[in-house]
């Protein structure tokens, strides 16, 4: 069974070159599409900060990087930014640059991916995440008022932090404010990609086998994926982009999943298909939250956004028009304008909370 479901993934491997080849027209399209990007291209990945290195309780170390306001601001309000599956804290690259002297900043990658440490299959799980948020806000930024934002796997890292913490929500605890971004609560066993969801529980149950094989090659597979480059670019255009979105974009974004090993790829698709924190959601119901998603997200299609919003009873939440899953790039000016209102509200409410203590 095992040599089969070898040979099947070499085999799936040969196809993608074989497809690859196929698509060499919008290769063309493509490519001329970001020749003609160049002008108007963001310094992606080279925005950086103070580092700071973040011990779990499994004993990996995160990377985080802090961007210190320049001028004082009047508070010490910290935001937080949890990023998602296979990306990277580059993937808040419009946030970090447009919200930049507003408060602190945390950009952290997690475990597995980015330059943190490789984590160990059997400790690779969202509740983990969970706690490794805990982590980087007790040795980051402990002691201070705080806004999650957390964006597809990062948003569900959110909820299991809430689900552990609930007791730091609200007016007693530190986080103040949390942006749900492109997420989800749960049931992704039943809705994978967009896909029916009779063949979305078929691949769900096929997964376990899937992964073992795919960690078992991850060499190959990882060695396949450098010469499918014009595939990969393709696919994360249709799966993460909802609308003509610049072709500079696409390619940071399939940049980001391409260093992303498939071992991590493999082990993380169990522990999203795993995910369920919808009773963790009447926790953000003590604090400002805002919920955004975008109207053609495949990955957390509208069915999981209005699933969040039933529990959560936001007074803020946003559907994006011919949006796709990393509405942080595609339509970061809308992203950013309600973060920056997000910061205003927290902050309105900090002000009120100190106003309150100096006149009892």
């Amino acid at each position: 069974m095992a040599s089969g479901m070898g040979k099947a993934l070499a085999g799936l491997g040969m196809v993608a070159v074989g497809v690859a080849a196929g698509v060499a027209a919008e290769r063309g399209l493509i490519g001329k599409k970001y020749k003609e990007d160049q002008q108007h291209q963001e310094p992606f990945g080279k925005l950086r900060g103070r580092q700071i290195s973040v011990r779990t309780t499994d004993g990996i170390e995160l990377y985080a990087e802090v961007d210190d306001p320049l001028v004082t601001p009047p508070d010490d309000l910290a935001i937080i930014f949890c990023h998602g599956y296979a990306l990277n804290q580059d993937s808040f690259h419009f946030q970090r640059r447009d919200l930049r002297g507003q408060a602190t900043l945390v950009f952290w990658d997690q475990r597995s991916h980015g330059r943190s440490d490789k984590a160990q299959a059997e400790n690779i799980s969202i509740d983990q995440l969970g706690d490794d948020l805990y982590q980087v806000i007790q040795q980051v930024v402990p002691n201070r008022p705080i806004i999650l934002v957390g964006h597809s796997m990062g948003g569900m890292t959110v909820m299991a932090f809430a689900d552990q913490h609930p007791e730091l929500f609200g007016d007693d605890g530190p986080v103040k404010g949390v942006a749900l971004l492109a997420t989800s609560s749960g049931q992704l066993k039943s809705e994978l990609f967009g896909l029916p969801s009779n063949f979305a529980s078929r691949v769900h149950n096929m997964s376990p086998a899937l992964t073992a094989q795919a960690i078992k090659y991850a060499d190959a597979i990882d060695w396949g994926r450098s010469y499918t480059n014009d595939l990969n670019l393709m696919l994360t255009n249709r799966f993460s982009f909802g609308s003509d979105a610049p072709a500079s974009y696409g390619q940071f974004t399939s940049d980001m999943l391409n260093q992303t090993t498939i071992s991590t790829v493999a082990e993380f698709l169990t522990a999203l298909q795993n995910h369920d924190k919808v009773d963790a959601l009447k926790t953000f119901r003590n604090v400002d939250t805002l919920v955004m998603v975008g109207e053609k997200d495949v990955m957390t299609p509208l069915e999981h956004y209005s699933r969040i919003v039933a529990e959560v009873l936001p007074e803020h939440s946003q559907i994006l028009a011919n949006t796709g899953h990393m509405l942080i790039l595609e339509r970061h000016y809308d992203v950013n304008a309600q973060l920056l209102a997000l910061v205003r509200r927290v902050r309105k409410g900090l002000a009120a909370d100190e106003s309150k203590g100096e006149s009892v």
